[in-house]
């Protein structure tokens, strides 16, 4: 009963959140911008997302593995795209945390506090990345003598 009051909890306020975005976005732009992207752009853009959360949650699914548990691989890539949804309406993380309970519910064996491990390692591991990835392209940058205009555009901060 309790998951019934939860799945319908995040329904009505899903539909609130969507009913107050609809009241402060101009449909109109919206539509406008829409017709302005091409199908293959869409489907490019279906494609990439896709590939990018079947390997985050291999990733994901590597990580619980080392912590000894087992998880399901399509819980995972559901939480993903839960996640980035959520992310892509609210302000802040509130994605992660609704990761984090999909993630405890759908695998009984996990757990919340493991949950939360699992998502916080994963987190710093996005950061290890992209840190590295930044200082290997600022490195690479210095090496080829970019113009300092080119970097001042960058807006690095």
């Amino acid at each position: 009963m309790k998951a019934n009051i939860k799945r319908v909890a995040v329904g009505i306020l899903t539909i609130i959140l969507i009913i107050v975005m609809l009241i402060f976005v101009d449909i109109n732009r919206i539509v406008d911008n829409l017709s302005k992207i091409s199908i293959p752009g869409i489907f490019l853009f279906i494609l990439i997302y896709t590939g990018v959360f079947i390997i985050r949650s291999y990733r994901l699914q590597l990580l619980f593995k080392g912590l000894n548990l087992n998880t399901s691989f399509l819980a995972l890539f559901g939480s993903f795209g839960i996640g980035w949804g959520i992310n892509e309406l609210t302000p802040g993380k509130i994605g992660d945390i609704i990761r984090i309970e999909v993630i405890n519910e759908k695998n009984k064996n996990v757990g919340l506090s493991k949950s939360i491990c699992g998502v916080a390692i994963e987190r710093v591991i996005d950061l290890i990345i992209l840190f590295s990835i930044t200082c290997l392209v600022l490195l690479f940058m210095n090496l080829i003598n970019v113009q300092d205009s080119i970097i001042e555009n960058l807006q690095f901060i």
